[in-house]
């Protein structure tokens, strides 16, 4: 009786082991996914582009 206890207490790791992996791979997805529309988004910043000037104000 013991032994069945320790299988479904394996399986049930490995699901939860599963289970987190699969949330880390979606995360590390969608992290990725919102960093390109970031870089799509952002203005040119590379080291020989010049800064982005403020705009003036009317006089």
């Amino acid at each position: 009786m013991w032994w069945s206890l320790l299988v479904y207490g394996i399986a049930a790791l490995w699901g939860l082991r599963l289970l987190f992996a699969l949330m880390a791979q979606h995360r590390r997805q969608y992290l990725e996914k919102l960093h390109a529309e970031h870089v799509e988004q952002a203005p040119d910043q590379s080291p020989g582009s010049e800064p982005a000037q403020p705009p003036k104000a009317a006089a």
